[in-house]
């Protein structure tokens, strides 16, 4: 399943009252640090994208602004955190 469909998955999940979510992605392949480098193209792309959290920076997770499908003055922050099974 691409990114993009999992942030719609959560979201159909999500209501008015939720201010933080998270994805966590368990990645299987060899070229992790290329997974890594596409995911704000691909989160940027979704239609309740507002902005990256650039406060927050670690190497394996990201940070962003969305908002609500419903409300767009509702913003709610989304973690994804990814993980290298690869062996």
């Amino acid at each position: 399943m691409l990114l993009i469909e999992k942030i719609d998955q959560l979201l159909s999940y999500k209501n008015w009252r939720n201010s933080k979510t998270a994805i966590i992605k368990f990645c299987r392949n060899k070229e992790f640090s290329n997974i890594l480098k596409q995911v704000d193209t691909a989160v940027d792309k979704h239609s309740n994208f507002v902005r990256k959290e650039t406060s927050y920076q670690k190497e394996t997770s990201f940070q962003y602004i969305f908002h609500h499908s419903n409300d767009k003055r509702r913003e709610f922050i989304l973690t994804i955190l990814f993980y290298d099974l690869y062996v």
